[in-house]
């Protein structure tokens, strides 16, 4: 019972505390939440996550933090899934995350009609200038691909970057 609570605790730390994301840096914030979410609902959560963790800013990894967040919980909370997989590639130009499950998926009226939680993570990518694309197939589970554009950073020559 200690434990149950305890990691009903972590959870929600995690969901409340986006400073996880400085203290233990991008990929291990994710790594953990994957974890936690996989503890906590029975849920086999993996995680592959590649590339260069710094290229991406605070803001883009908090965006992307929220989404997989989402994401995992629509899977708990709709999709009779027992696995999960959330990649996360950071390439030279953007980064793609993928969040897929092998839950019982719904068809595209069900996407129309749903609550807050896709519309909340639709917003946080198209400020960032991303893609957001929700692929559900009825009895065959969901994947969601998120892709964000990467810009060079501050102060790094322009013009080997083309977008």
């Amino acid at each position: 019972m200690v434990e149950e609570a305890q990691r009903e605790m972590r959870l929600m730390i995690y969901g409340l505390q986006p400073t996880v994301l400085r203290e233990k840096g991008f990929f291990e914030a994710l790594e953990t939440l994957c974890e936690l979410f996989g503890a906590r609902y029975q849920l086999e959560v993996t995680s592959l996550l590649e590339g260069d963790e710094t290229r991406i800013d605070h803001k883009t990894q908090l965006a992307l933090y929220r989404v997989i967040q989402e994401a995992l919980h629509n899977i708990v909370k709709h999709a009779r899934a027992t696995k999960a997989k959330v990649s996360l590639t950071i390439q030279e130009r953007e980064a793609v995350a993928r969040i897929e499950d092998n839950g019982q998926g719904f068809n595209g009226r069900q996407a129309k009609s749903s609550g807050l939680g896709l519309a909340g993570m639709k917003e946080r990518i198209a400020a960032l200038q991303g893609d957001f694309h929700l692929a559900p197939a009825p009895g065959k589970g969901t994947t969601i691909t998120v892709r964000i554009p990467l810009f060079p950073p501050p102060g790094s020559s322009s013009s080997s970057f083309r977008p």
